[in-house]
């Protein structure tokens, strides 16, 4: 058994020989690249450090009232647009109940007329008033008036005054 065991433990050490050779050469890289990765990140930090001495900062106390006076114009047009919508609905709530007053008073005089009308025996329909002549009539009666009658050109008076009316 001796010789089977040799030979089984032979095999296992050829067989895992390759991978922990591998895995070494791999453990190694990973360990150099961090060894690389340490150095540069301290050189990056000393690098800072030596800028942060010798450079100020910006100042953003500028920056951060521009901010704050841009943010307390935007509150103070959100306040106005505000009051002009209170405005604009109680105006509108007030023109509403008017117009509802001014319909009811026009309706309660419509009613007046009607009534009065009525015991007046006047309705709209028999209203003696008579429409004003349209622009054609008013000429058609101007060149009348200025042309001589008819009968008298017949009688022969070539001077003949326009008829009376």
């Amino acid at each position: 058994m001796d010789s089977c065991d040799t030979e089984l433990t032979e095999a296992l050490v050829n067989l895992l020989k390759p991978v922990a050779t591998n895995y070494q050469a791999q453990m190694t890289a990973i360990m150099s690249s961090q060894t690389a990765l340490e150095e540069k990140i301290d050189k990056l930090t000393e690098d800072l450090e030596q800028a942060r001495q010798f450079a100020c900062p910006p100042d953003v106390n500028v920056y951060l009232k521009k901010l704050q006076t841009a943010r307390d114009r935007v509150v103070l047009v959100n306040h106005t647009l505000v009051a002009i919508r209170d405005r604009l609905t109680r105006l509108h709530h007030t023109a509403h109940q008017k117009f509802g007053a001014l319909k009811a008073s026009n309706e309660a005089a419509a009613q007046q007329l009607a009534q009065q009308q009525a015991e007046t025996g006047v309705t709209a329909a028999t209203s003696t008033t008579t429409p004003a002549p349209t622009q054609q009539e008013q000429e058609q009666e101007t060149k009348e008036k200025d042309t001589p009658n008819e009968e008298a050109k017949q009688d022969g008076e070539g001077d003949a005054k326009p008829a009376e009316e």
